[in-house]
């Protein structure tokens, strides 16, 4: 009987707390109750030589002014050029 009321306590617990992890769930793209959504604009570098001499430059400008490096492509794999994808929020 112990083993009964017992499985039954943590089979409750657990439903409780299954509840409360989708009750604060937020859908993808919404942002959390009590904040503000973050909205963002985007820009593409164009290509760039990764080993040219200025690539690390332009990374530190466009850092400097707010942009954050999301992704990059290599849209052709016989050379070094890549495209970089970059967010920063919108004021």
């Amino acid at each position: 009987m112990r083993t009964n009321r017992h499985r039954d306590v943590m089979l409750v617990a657990a439903l409780i707390v299954g509840l409360l992890i989708l009750w604060n769930r937020t859908v993808p793209g919404q942002a959390p109750a009590g904040k503000p959504m973050v909205k963002w604009e985007y820009r593409s570098s164009g290509t760039l030589d990764v080993f040219g001499s200025r690539f690390d430059e332009k990374l530190d400008k466009w850092g400097r002014e707010g942009w954050e490096l999301v992704t990059t492509t290599r849209p052709n794999p016989n050379n070094r050029d890549i495209i970089c994808m970059f967010k920063r929020a919108l004021p």
